[in-house]
């Protein structure tokens, strides 16, 4: 599922000029190039050996001895205990459903409104981001083929100036994409109040049924089994419209 935070468009990698694979002040200060973008032998039976012995077991001053046919019943009593308890837990069992939230997600109209709405706004950003990365790029090109005729002084003012434009860049990029940044904002606007919603169905379904645990199994690790008998992702679905 798509998550509550994060966004669509997410921000590029790198921090350097388009087209360039460094920054300006990489190739100023003449940095280093980073680019952007085997079984024991078995035992003897227990119950014969007590069979050979003067007194296998006691109980007060009387000797016990265990027969086939006492272990046999043992067993069976064993047995039946370990099913009961099996049996109880099934029917705890049957107070946990299953809800996939993605397919739950993406079978709102809003939600998927929402998203081709912050993909729009990602690639205008990303746009105007990489114009300016483009004006820092002309910048240093400019710079690099007027520096042999410029004095020191000139030049100094000339790198200055370009590592200034870029450090701008750079932070309205971080402004736009980062973890607090426009475009997280505007994702938890429009997404926070659906997301809302679908708790709230799930708590209200949960509840009328007794559910006393609820699991999302979209892109769940832990969940290695599901049985679709207590998969309740469509009637979710249904409830939400």
């Amino acid at each position: 599922m798509r998550q509550a935070v994060g966004g669509p468009g997410a921000p590029p990698t790198g921090g350097g000029t388009p087209g360039s694979g460094t920054s300006a002040e990489e190739r100023l200060h003449g940095g280093t190039s980073v680019p952007r973008s085997d079984r024991p032998a078995e035992s003897e039976n227990p119950l014969k050996a007590a069979e050979t012995e003067q007194c296998g077991n006691k109980i007060g001053n009387k000797c016990v001895f265990l027969t086939d046919k006492t272990f046999a019943s043992m067993k069976k009593i064993l047995l039946t205990c370990l099913l009961t308890l099996a049996a109880a837990g099934f029917a705890s069992a049957q107070n946990y459903i299953v809800v996939n939230s993605e397919k739950v997600f993406k079978s709102l109209k809003e939600y998927n409104d929402a998203l081709a709405s912050l993909d729009r706004m990602a690639e205008r950003y990303q746009e105007e981001v990489d114009r300016r990365f483009a004006e820092v790029e002309t910048l240093y090109e400019n710079y690099m083929a007027q520096k042999p005729s410029l004095t020191a002084s000139a030049r100094n003012a000339r790198e200055n100036a370009i590592l200034a434009r870029e450090k701008e860049v750079t932070e309205y990029q971080q402004q736009i994409f980062g973890t607090d940044g426009t475009l997280m904002k505007q994702r938890l606007e429009l997404i926070r109040p659906i997301q809302e919603r679908f708790f709230g169905a799930i708590e209200a379904y949960a509840r009328q049924h007794g559910a006393e645990l609820v699991l999302d199994s979209a892109n769940n690790a832990s969940l290695l089994f599901c049985n679709p008998a207590i998969d309740r992702t469509q009637q979710v679905i249904e409830a939400l419209k």
